[in-house]
């Protein structure tokens, strides 16, 4: 099955195949913007489901006829045949998640926010609940890093991948027992799939398909993994043995360019990575990335002067949205380490993070630096709320000080160089856009993109706005002499680079990461692959 022209799955391939096998749902980028795809296997065309732009790890229901989904926090669901996409409950996306639409019409679902524990929710939508399982199931530190999630036949077990936990090195395979509240490993793998034949598959962290006879009733494996089929990247099984999969690496990488004014890209010598997000340092020379491997993302220090990232963080949570103090000495970052999600300091001299704020019910985020490097804008997202800003001391013992409270979204901001004025995101429209807003006071508020766009940077002077819309970036001038005034924006760039990772130099080029994969991508589809499983004797049968 080819991925039509116009289309990518950018970095990493997000998608997943009905329970019965027929249909299969992937989020693709198309002009930048990424929503969901959907492809009935008797089929040659893939079909846009309306208003799902920002969808994020798409699910089926039990019957294959919704698709749920994550959107800017929100879960959400849409008809797969087509139809208005609705909204099940807000503030279910808050970090990494994932879900299970189960028989009885419930989805459950992780919260990296709140702490460990697995979440349900009506599909009809209402307000989210703790799973009703024993103690020992709320409390495990495995249910906070989850990446997959799908259950059992007969609801009474959970297949788990996570992220690593007591050390590992690399992602693992656990089942949870909603009865006794237990869960154990399995395997070292991701992305663990059921088969009617009794058998659970997963794919090895060297990238072969495995499959292993498994007994529902002590809910156990009944024997040893065997290699079922190798070089496997991406992959979808249906409970009825529909393998869909990409051949090499799981996840698609990009590389580094500089983009000049004139349009000239120069390849940054530092090799192909998943960048989730980019800081250039003060001076430009040096840059400060958050790179996925394996599962989670951790922080790296690229010397442009030398080339290769070394890796600054180990920890097995998501070291994320690394900020460059003024002065070049410290990182300010987020991380869900310790079970709680918390902004922390990590001076290159030392290396050694240090908790600045720790917050186990809310996601807060270090946006920028002040200029005087004593405070932080921070953004406070809170299950179920808005998002609002934040300023924060680096004096211990120091309190969070609120800039905004509105009903909207308040997110992704950025100070201009003399801190005069705030850059951020907000969609108090319904559409994400950008504005424009006096410091302290945040009383006047200018609109700066027209159509939508987020991610906002300054230009070295103050003089423009840069943000993005999808894989656009787009320019706005800025005049604050005499009063505030806005022009209107111009499209700078219109290329194949990420819309995620990005920043603007202390020379005004545009540091971008450029698609290595891009449209072309074929996946493999085998029918009836269910048949080479069951020579692997042991499983216990169940739809």
């Amino acid at each position: 099955i080819s991925i039509p022209e116009g289309l990518s799955a950018g970095v990493g391939l997000q998608g997943a195949i009905s329970r019965d096998g027929s249909r299969i749902v992937l989020a693709l980028y198309r002009e930048g913007a990424r929503s969901l795809f959907v492809r009935d296997l008797d089929s040659r065309e893939f079909r846009a489901l309306r208003e799902t732009e920002g969808a994020t790890r798409p699910f089926f229901s039990p019957d294959g006829e919704w698709i749920g989904y994550f959107d800017a926090g929100d879960l959400k669901k849409v008809p797969a045949r087509g139809g208005v996409p609705l909204t099940v409950t807000t503030g279910a996306g808050s970090g990494f998640n994932s879900a299970a639409w189960s028989e009885d019409d419930t989805i459950v679902f992780s919260r990296v926010v709140v702490g460990p524990g697995l979440w349900h929710v009506s599909a009809s939508g209402g307000e989210p609940e703790p799973l009703p399982v024993p103690t020992e199931a709320r409390t495990d530190p495995v249910t906070k890093r989850l990446q997959h999630l799908e259950f059992l036949p007969g609801r009474r077990g959970l297949l788990l991948g996570h992220e690593p936990t007591d050390g590992a090195a690399e992602p693992q395979v656990s089942v949870l027992d909603l009865e006794t509240g237990e869960s154990k490993i399995l395997f070292e793998g991701e992305r663990p799939a059921y088969l009617q034949s009794g058998h659970l598959t997963y794919r090895s962290p060297e990238g072969v398909l495995m499959a292993a006879p498994f007994d529902l009733d002590r809910l156990n494996v009944a024997g040893e993994p065997m290699a079922a089929l190798e070089s496997v990247g991406a992959y979808f099984l249906s409970r009825n043995g529909v393998l869909l999969y990409t051949e090499g690496d799981l996840e698609g990488s990009g590389e580094l360019v500089w983009l000049d004014p004139g349009g000239n890209e120069t390849a940054l010598e530092v090799g192909s990575f998943q960048f989730d997000q980019l800081d250039l340092s003060p001076d430009g020379r040096k840059i400060a990335a958050a790179i996925r491997q394996k599962v989670s993302p951790d922080l790296f220090l690229i010397d442009l002067d030398r080339g290769a990232p070394l890796r600054l963080t180990t920890d097995p949570g998501a070291d994320v949205n690394p900020r460059w103090s003024p002065d070049g000495t410290t990182l300010a970052f987020s991380s869900d380490r310790d079970l709680s999600v918390g902004v922390y300091l990590l001076p290159l001299d030392t290396g050694l993070p240090e908790p600045l704020l720790r917050d186990s019910e809310r996601f807060v985020v270090a946006e920028d630096w002040f200029p005087d490097g004593r405070r932080l804008l921070i953004e406070v997202n809170s299950p179920g709320e808005s998002s609002d800003l934040f300023t924060l001391s680096l004096e211990r013992g120091s309190d969070l000080q609120r800039l905004t409270e509105t009903p909207e979204h308040e997110e992704t901001a950025r100070l201009s160089p003399d801190g005069r004025f705030l850059a951020f995101t907000s969609d108090k429209t319904g559409v994400e856009e950008v504005y424009l807003a006096s410091m302290p006071e945040m009383d006047r508020r200018w609109q700066i993109s027209l159509s939508g766009g987020s991610q906002p940077r300054w230009s070295p002077d103050g003089s423009e706005i840069l943000y993005r819309q999808g894989r656009l970036v787009l320019s706005a001038p800025v005049f604050t002499e005499a009063g505030v005034s806005v022009g209107r924006p111009r499209v700078l760039v219109d290329g194949p680079y990420s819309p995620g990772a990005w920043d603007v130099g202390p020379d005004g080029r545009l540091l971008l990461v450029r698609h290595v994969r891009q449209t072309g991508m074929e996946l493999n589809l085998v029918t009836n692959w269910e048949r080479e499983i069951e020579r692997i004797p042991g499983g216990s049968r169940g739809s």
